[in-house]
């Protein structure tokens, strides 16, 4: 892109984002706060390193090692918000064709996630170990064409557990790649490439630090310069070109709405603008609740600095949860009254999945299958004294049901629970 492009796209995204935010432009040095995922920004303000690893480590926790065994909240992964009457234990839909075949990341073997990272095949329930690892707790993000592996963090704090080793894996290969000593991985723009977030060995608290990014092939060799984050903010994902940042929450700051996300450019070291409650983000666009009754979901497209109103209800601030497919054309939302939608961006159609909303004390977990627009989704009992078995599924585009069938096995589980967020 030359830099007369840049400077179009930054004021095309500068006008876009200046219609869904109030309040001043930001200055040098950044104060807006906000995060994307709920699970990491509450990770944030008790101090823990983990804020990327929550994502995933939940529903493959759950997956693993079966349903959750303690009362408690649930992650914000499962329904978004209470249900106003008393739902199914179940999903329900079509059955799953016998032999249905899903590739699938798994730990295999091992407890408390210090399984090896392997590729399980659900229809020779068979699974292969990914070599170039070493024996350790793993998390695993989705990032466009395989997945990023760093040191599973859970109750972990930054500092002193700041500095790891960061991988890749390609989908289906069965070797990890090194790309890094840092914090985690995130998703850039474009698949062959991830953003490599680190942090200096002196500092002493990450809501206060700054955070140095590098763009880096997924075969290992660095792309770019180094860039400084502006002090308290993480990388969430490589959005058009720019980067998703997120406030890291002082200890003992208010956590309240609106939630607000900046984007940032790293050539230029400023704000392109500002997001409220991002629910989720792809290579080019961005999905957002306004902050207000009776609200739609409205979609930034970064690359055209246009916004769209979605048929998705907004809900409560921070309510929602979605996924991008890897190329950015469908999005998965779980709904407030839980059940689970698909947007095309595209058409703008949306299609609600009957027969995904469950009861409170159930959980549910989905995913796109290795980023592809196949949506896995698993289910089980939580807060309940039943101990049924867990139920695993799929939608295509042009399903008008989900495919559903009982797990035989916490591998399958694991499988269709996914591990992306």
């Amino acid at each position: 892109m030359s830099s007369f492009d840049e400077q179009d796209l930054g004021r095309r995204v500068d006008g876009a984002l200046a219609t869904i935010t109030s309040g001043p432009a930001p200055a040098a040095a950044i104060v807006a706060q906000g995060r994307r995922i709920r699970l990491r920004r509450r990770a944030a303000r008790a101090g823990v390193a983990v804020v990327a690893a929550l994502a995933v480590a939940v529903p493959v926790a759950i997956a693993w090692h079966g349903a959750l065994t303690a009362p408690g909240p649930r992650p914000a992964i499962n329904h978004p918000a209470p249900r106003p009457h008393p739902l199914p234990t179940k999903m329900t839909g079509l059955p799953m064709p016998a032999g249905t075949n899903f590739q699938a990341l798994v730990l295999a073997g091992g407890n408390n996630g210090n399984g090896k990272p392997a590729w399980y095949s659900t229809g020779s329930r068979r699974t292969k170990t990914i070599a170039g690892l070493p024996n350790e707790p793993y998390d695993f993000r989705r990032v466009p064409g395989g997945w990023s592996v760093g040191l599973l963090l859970a109750g972990w704090k930054c500092p002193p557990h700041c500095w790891n080793a960061q991988y890749f894996i390609a989908d289906g290969s069965t070797h990890a790649t090194k790309i890094g000593v840092g914090l985690w991985i995130s998703a850039a723009d474009h698949p062959g490439a991830v953003w490599l977030m680190s942090y200096p060995r002196t500092i002493t608290d990450m809501a206060t630090a700054s955070a140095y990014v590098q763009l880096f092939s997924t075969t290992g060799p660095a792309l770019g310069p180094r860039y400084r984050l502006p002090a308290g903010y993480i990388l969430d994902r490589g959005v058009g070109g720019y980067l998703l940042l997120n406030r890291l929450l002082e200890k003992n700051s208010p956590d309240k709405p609106p939630y607000v996300s900046v984007l940032w450019d790293p050539r230029s070291n400023r704000v392109a603008g500002r997001v409220t409650d991002v629910i989720a983000a792809g290579p080019g666009q961005i999905a957002w609740s306004p902050d207000c009754r009776g609200c739609r979901v409205r979609l930034l497209n970064v690359l055209t600095g246009t916004s769209v109103t979605t048929p998705i209800a907004g809900g409560q601030p921070g309510g929602l949860t979605g996924s991008f497919t890897d190329d950015g054309t469908l999005l998965a939302v779980q709904l407030t009254d839980g059940q689970l939608s698909v947007y095309d961006t595209s058409s703008g159609q949306l299609t609600v999945i009957p027969g995904t909303a469950l009861n409170n004390n159930y959980w549910q977990v989905f995913s796109w299958l290795n980023g592809s627009h196949t949506l896995t989704v698993a289910a089980g009992c939580g807060r309940c004294n039943a101990t049924g078995p867990e139920q695993i599924a799929y939608w295509q585009p042009g399903d008008s049901r989900l495919r559903i069938a009982t797990a035989t096995s916490q591998r399958e589980v694991a499988a269709f629970s996914g591990a992306a967020p």
